[in-house]
């Protein structure tokens, strides 16, 4: 629909006439070329954010989630700290459907 009325993009509406989101040709050229990009199940990609261990990155896991991030890593030299256990507990306290990726994340893996 988008080649043949040559157009960029294409809003979506429902029966009311309220704009339920908008299909770009870029967004499908990017769809079909980054296929194996992670999505959720309406197709969105995934957001994810680095955070640390500090009592001032609760405010900013607030944030985060309440903007909708998928995934929050935990940015810690030492994956046993209290602090970073501290911080999953919190993260969960907010959210429990949030995935959290922590532990010793500066160790160099060879693959």
């Amino acid at each position: 629909m988008l080649i043949k009325n040559k157009v960029s993009t294409l809003p979506i509406v429902n029966e009311q006439g309220d704009l339920l989101k908008i299909i770009s040709r870029g967004d499908l050229k990017k769809n079909k070329k980054f296929d194996k990009a992670s999505k959720d199940v309406k197709n969105r990609l995934l957001v994810g954010a680095a955070i640390g261990t500090r009592e001032a990155d609760k405010d900013r896991v607030q944030k985060l989630i309440q903007a909708g991030c998928d995934v929050i890593v935990i940015d810690s030299s030492n994956g046993s700290s209290t602090y970073q256990l501290e911080m999953i507990a919190f993260i969960k306290s907010l959210d429990p459907e949030v995935q959290v990726i922590a532990g010793n994340i500066v160790t160099k893996v060879l693959c």
